[in-house]
C-alpha cells in the first residue's frame, strides 16, 4: 500500500489494486483448483491394523482430535497425513 501511495495513487485507487490482485487469485484457485490428497483411507487402514487413536495420537505427539478430524476431512494437514499413512502402511 505504501509503495502504491508513493506512486501518486489515492488510498481508493490502492484499494481497487488490491481488489484486482486478491480478484485474480480467487479466480485462478476457481478455475485451477490444487490437488486435495485423500484421506478416506486412513481410518479404514487404522481400523484394518487394529490401532486406536490414543495409539496414534501418542505416537505423533497429537491429541486424539486431530487425529479423528483428518480422518473425517474435518482438518487439512497434508504433511501430517503423509506421515500418518506411511507409519500405518509400516506398521505390523
Amino acid at each position: 500500500m505504501a509503495r502504491r501511495i508513493t506512486e501518486g495513487k489515492s488510498k481508493k485507487e490502492v484499494m481497487r489494486c488490491l481488489k484486482r490482485y486478491v480478484a485474480a487469485e480467487v479466480y485462478k484457485l476457481i478455475v485451477n483448483p490444487p490437488v486435495v490428497p485423500a484421506v478416506d483411507d486412513l481410518r479404514v487402514l487404522r481400523q484394518s491394523k487394529k490401532m486406536s487413536l490414543r495409539v496414534v495420537a501418542e505416537h505423533f505427539n497429537v491429541d486424539q482430535v486431530k487425529v479423528s478430524r483428518i480422518e473425517r476431512a474435518r482438518a487439512r494437514d497434508d504433511e501430517f497425513c503423509a506421515r500418518y499413512r506411511e507409519f500405518l502402511l509400516e506398521a505390523a
